[in-house]
């Protein structure tokens, strides 16, 4: 796959996920990031309070029984420790599962067992993190 298709296939499930939001709350309104590596976008729901999200899509999960968490791309910091996002979620297994980052952290400290090189190229370096822990810290979005 390249960057482009990965590109195109995330930003498929954010849209899906601030639908999901609308109808949790509706009267929302989103805002898209201008960059690529704080946070994907920002909801603010009607009392006026903001979240930023960062959605990932792993589709390598229901494979190997981990989700992956980029920290370097190209030799730079990235992903979980470039983030500002208050909230992270991970569109595996045809679901939306959904934690604070600071959560998703201290997960990734206890739990992740493996660094690996990964994306496009080899070129990014991932914590993986068996499915099961991150779904124990995060919340299934309906």
């Amino acid at each position: 796959m390249s960057f482009i298709t990965d590109l195109k296939h995330g930003q498929q499930k954010e849209r899906k996920l601030q639908e999901m939001l609308e109808k949790q709350f509706p009267g929302s309104s989103f805002e898209e990031s201008p960059k690529l590596k704080e946070w994907d976008f920002k909801h603010t729901k009607p009392d006026g309070s903001v979240t930023a999200w960062e959605v990932k899509s792993d589709r390598m999960a229901p494979l190997t029984g981990n989700i992956a968490v980029e920290i370097e791309s190209r030799g730079k910091t990235s992903g979980i420790k470039a983030t500002t996002a208050d909230m992270w979620c991970y569109f595996v297994c045809g679901e939306y599962w959904a934690l604070p980052t600071d959560k998703l952290i201290q997960c990734l400290k206890e739990y992740s067992h493996k660094k690996v090189r990964g994306g496009d190229n080899n070129t990014s370096v991932l914590l993986l993190l068996k499915l099961e822990h991150f779904k124990n810290f995060a919340t299934l979005i309906e």
